[in-house]
């Protein structure tokens, strides 16, 4: 599929919050910030790291593209995103997850088929799965007292204080490192903003919002390299993967609103250690997976049995059976 010439122009320069002054643009802070994500994927020197290579940059291009349109993407209902998953419960989205849901439904099967082989997702796998995503997720939880905020209470939520925003981080809910800068997985989900609004968007508008539009492979491809490095980094920092971000809490309680504190600056090793790395804990989370599954179908399979062996009437006993043998047969059951 052809490529499409870009809109906006991505940012070279970012706004620096202190408290609620908005100072001028600092040329440095993006610059300095990308090549924390630069890093993660500079190591071209495999095969296996050619679809991690280097992020484009264009020089020229200065100024930060507005995200305001990530209000109006009209993505699946993923609100369930959390259901049957305890430790995602609460979880804020760095990335609106209706946008990733968005992004998902407009790709092509072949496009999709990539995108599940390398995050590691089952081949029936689809938007709430990237809705999921824990390097996309912060912890609702205080720093002190491990309260969960909710987004309706605070005051630095992306939808509920839209006014507090920068135009460039409409829609985006990012962490700020000690030095003002972001923490890398902002900075890979903010770059996938700016190119959203400023590639995919315009192009979505220019077919008349057509249902039917599909990304190009190459934007396809540019997503998912954003959303992989975020992944990697994410799998490298955090002590328990499978949990969101900043599991031990970073949020501040103010009387007119909880709000994400600031987090120390990571420093990251090789793009081709952090692949390797990921790779690794992903094949070893599968295992767990798998283990926890079969540990569940086990336990599962003694309640139903213990529900046959104790029900009272014959109706009873055969509703009980019946449940058992729609999910396992008739193997594994004596009816001794």
């Amino acid at each position: 599929m052809a490529s499409r010439t870009p809109v906006f122009i991505p940012p070279a320069a970012v706004l620096q919050r202190r408290g609620t002054v908005v100072t001028p643009p600092v040329a440095a802070a993006l610059p300095r910030q990308g090549a924390i994500v630069q890093r993660a994927v500079s190591h071209a020197d495999s095969d296996r790291n050619k679809q991690l290579a280097t992020i484009p940059r264009e020089p020229s291009l200065k100024l930060p593209a507005p995200t305001g349109m990530l209000f109006h993407i009209d993505g699946p209902d993923l609100s369930d995103f959390s259901d049957r998953h305890e430790r995602l419960t609460a979880a804020h989205h760095i990335f609106p997850k209706s946008g990733l849901g968005w992004l998902y439904n407009h790709m092509t099967e072949s496009q999709r088929v990539r995108v599940r082989r390398a995050l590691f997702m089952t081949m029936n796998a689809g938007p709430l799965s990237l809705a999921r995503l824990t390097s996309n997720l912060i912890s609702p939880h205080t720093a002190v007292g491990r309260r969960r905020v909710l987004s309706d209470k605070r005051s630095d939520d992306p939808h509920h204080n839209r006014a507090g925003k920068a135009f460039f981080e409409q829609g985006l809910d990012l962490v700020r490192t000690d030095d003002g800068g972001m923490d890398p997985r902002s900075m890979a989900y903010f770059m996938l903003a700016q190119y959203v609004s400023r590639v995919i968007w315009p192009a979505f508008c220019a077919s008349n919002r057509n249902d039917a539009f599909k990304l190009t492979d190459q934007e396809a491809a540019y997503v998912l390299k954003l959303v992989q490095i975020a992944e990697m980094i994410h799998y490298h920092v955090e002590a328990e993967p499978r949990n969101p971000s900043h599991s031990r809490g970073i949020f501040q309680d103010h009387p007119d609103g909880a709000y994400k504190g600031r987090v120390p600056r990571l420093t990251l090793p090789s793009g081709a250690t952090l692949n390797k790395e990921y790779r690794v804990k992903k094949r070893e989370e599968a295992i767990v997976k798998r283990q926890e599954r079969a540990l569940k179908n086990q336990t599962l399979g003694e309640r139903l049995k213990d529900d046959v062996d104790e029900a009272e009437t014959p109706k009873q006993r055969k509703r009980a059976l019946r449940a058992y043998i729609s999910r396992y047969g008739l193997a594994g059951y004596s009816m001794g």
